[in-house]
């Protein structure tokens, strides 16, 4: 009989260190990075726990990444000069919005068939009527400054009138020579129905253009007739009586009534187009070719 039980207490013996050398064997196998648990169930557990935290965390970041590269269905637009390229940060999203569409109905007025080269003087009875002013191109075509210098050609050169003087030639037919004028001699003929209301912002940039514009207020401008820019080839050289002056054939006087992100808005009167559209930038390359000649005036105070 203890023959009997001492045969059983050495087998259970063997079979618990089995069990053991069991543990130990999963115990050398885990990783470094994993504790030592008391009982292998645990210990196999925790592996898996790990491998699977291991492989989300992978899928997350992956996710992440494919949306930090695609931002075609973000309601935004991100600012790529931001060191900090996280999607959803605030302060590197830009919103896109469309500039506002500044608009004035101002009066447009014909220049033909009565007067030929006058765009400058039938553009400024537009703006002296928007500022309530009751006067016609043809009174402003008889009141505009001339300047009377005779065209003739001497040795191959052109001599004729200055448009800063005045008037250059005829404003009523092509049948004789003519150009026009610039925006001094405008500008003194608009004073004398504004008085000190009327504005010269020459050479100020189309900043006082927009300002203008912006408080319901158009503008006279002398620009290109290809409301673009003119080449070299289409300019020529006057001799006047003070003095040479470049000029080209392609000149034209319009009244601005707006402007938006792409367009400048305006009256002009040889088209006879109310509010025409011509692409900024090429609208504004003409105008500054001419020394950014531009006139308004003020509301009554």
């Amino acid at each position: 009989m203890r023959g009997a039980i001492c045969f059983l207490l050495l087998l259970m013996f063997i079979l618990g260190c089995g069990h053991q050398q069991q543990i130990k064997t999963i115990s050398k196998s885990q990783s470094p990075k994993v504790s030592s648990y008391i009982n292998g169930d645990q210990q196999v557990q925790t592996i898996l726990t790990l491998k699977w935290a291991k492989k989300r965390h992978a899928l997350a970041n992956r996710s992440i990444s494919k949306h930090s590269l695609n931002t075609s269905d973000l309601p935004a637009r991100i600012d790529k000069s931001t060191k900090d390229d996280h999607p959803a940060k605030k302060d590197s999203i830009t919103t896109l919005q469309h500039e506002t569409t500044h608009l004035i109905d101002a009066p447009l007025i014909k220049q033909l068939p009565e007067l030929a080269r006058g765009c400058e003087v039938t553009s400024l009875a537009m703006l002296l009527q928007n500022a309530g002013i009751s006067v016609d191109k043809m009174t402003l075509a008889k009141q505009i400054k001339k300047d009377p210098t005779p065209y003739q050609v001497v040795d191959g050169k052109v001599h004729f009138g200055n448009p800063n003087i005045g008037f250059v030639g005829d404003i009523y037919s092509f049948k004789k020579p003519g150009y026009g004028v610039y925006h001094g001699p405008v500008y003194d003929l608009a004073k004398k129905y504004l008085s000190d209301r009327v504005i010269d912002l020459t050479g100020k940039g189309f900043a006082a253009v927009k300002n203008q514009i912006d408080h319901g207020l158009p503008v006279w401008v002398i620009t290109t007739s290809w409301f673009r820019y003119v080449p070299d080839k289409e300019w020529e050289t006057w001799y006047t009586e003070s003095g040479p002056i470049r000029i080209t054939m392609h000149e034209h006087a319009v009244l601005i009534t707006g402007y938006d992100k792409e367009f400048i808005y305006f009256n002009d009167p040889l088209s006879g187009i109310k509010n025409r559209k011509v692409a900024k930038n090429d609208f504004l390359a003409g105008w500054k070719q001419f020394g950014e000649q531009a006139i308004s005036f003020q509301l009554k105070s």
